[in-house]
């Protein structure tokens, strides 16, 4: 998946983006959104929105996405975005009104809920994990032979 939003002169984002180690601060948002951490994919939303609404290009139209959980309490990544790209705090604030607690998952709760598993889908998570695990092995030896040779 490549995702690409770009935020130039021409939506209204004059800003020069200056110091040392921002990009290094906002890596991690790679991370989190592949471990299904929407939330910089929302606060990116917000941006565009703002930018919209100061060029009157406002479709009312298009939808809100869902708003995710735990936008009361961004991650020192999402906190980064939210300063580089001076996303208004007040529209962050309401926004958060209407996010969920995030729910911690702690090593408890998944052996309670792998506890509570059938043994067809103890079997079924054991197949599937075995199958994710390969590709994922694959595709790791197919970028190293590709990137070091």
């Amino acid at each position: 998946m490549i995702l690409n939003r770009e935020f130039s002169q021409e939506e209204g984002f004059y800003d020069w983006i200056e110091g040392e180690g921002t990009l290094s601060e906002l890596v991690a948002l790679r991370q989190e959104l592949l471990e299904g951490d929407y939330r910089g994919l929302y606060l990116a939303w917000l941006k565009s929105i703002t930018l919209a609404k100061e060029e009157d290009d406002i479709d009312l139209s298009e939808l809100e996405p869902p708003v995710p959980a735990g936008l009361k309490q961004l991650s020192p990544a999402q906190t980064a975005f939210v300063e580089t790209f001076d996303i208004d705090e007040n529209l962050l604030a309401v926004a958060a009104t209407a996010s969920k607690s995030l729910s911690p998952s702690s090593d408890e709760s998944l052996q309670n809920a792998i506890a509570s598993l059938s043994r067809s889908e103890c079997d079924r998570v054991f197949y599937l994990s075995k199958i994710f695990m390969s590709r994922v092995f694959f595709l790791t030896e197919l970028i190293r032979d590709v990137w070091l040779n």
